[in-house]
């Protein structure tokens, strides 16, 4: 806050922030030492094969897991801002049907790696290695879906109008040009190949 206003700092979500720290090597005790502490720290590994060849390898990662208080402003605040439900308050008011098909869409995702990382935010849900590459919002209401936003370039790829979209230009929750709507396991289906393509680009 010494190099930045007040106000910008009350700006920033600090529960998205993260420490990375970068060394030739990291003993027993630096994994454990990152693993007792409840914030977001990743370990890598660096490897200098020439000069023009550096290896980065995730060594250890810690994703914080304490609930995140949140305020948002009620729909009777009085301030006229309209109420943004968060992701949690989604997930606890949508059906069966839409609960399953996000428990498989979590699941298939996770088991594409080890490495891969899931971090509950205010608005939706990330997946990640060393930066994301999917990110999952949840409607339960109007036309019930899942909303996925890929770290994939929409040039490369064929878009379906109805399931798949260029949101490049287009201002979005989550990270990712491409935009993806899916109400069924027949767009899940569709959605892995793509989540796969985003999840091998990054």
């Amino acid at each position: 806050m010494e190099r930045i206003s007040k106000t910008a700092a009350k700006a920033i979500d600090w529960s998205g922030t993260r420490l990375i720290c970068i060394a030739a090597d990291f003993n027993k005790y630096d994994e454990h030492a990152v693993q007792q502490i409840n914030r977001n720290i990743n370990l890598i590994r660096y490897k200098l094969f020439a000069d023009d060849l550096l290896m980065l390898e995730l060594v250890n990662a810690v994703v914080e897991n304490s609930p995140q208080h949140i305020t948002v402003d009620g729909p009777t605040s009085g301030n006229g801002k309209r109420h943004t439900r968060t992701q949690r308050e989604q997930l606890s008011s949508a059906s069966p049907a839409l609960l399953s098909l996000y428990e498989q869409l979590k699941s298939y995702v996770l088991s594409l790696s080890d490495e891969v990382q899931f971090k509950e935010l205010k608005l939706y849900d990330a997946f990640r290695l060393i930066r994301n590459f999917l990110c999952v919002a949840v409607y339960p209401v109007t036309d019930p879906h899942l909303r996925l936003w890929l770290k994939i370039n929409p040039q490369h790829i064929q878009l379906e109008e109805g399931f798949s979209r260029d949101v490049t230009n287009i201002g979005h929750w989550g990270t990712g040009d491409v935009e993806l709507i899916v109400r069924n396991e027949h767009d899940l289906d569709k959605a892995k190949l793509l989540i796969e393509k985003a999840w091998q680009e990054n």
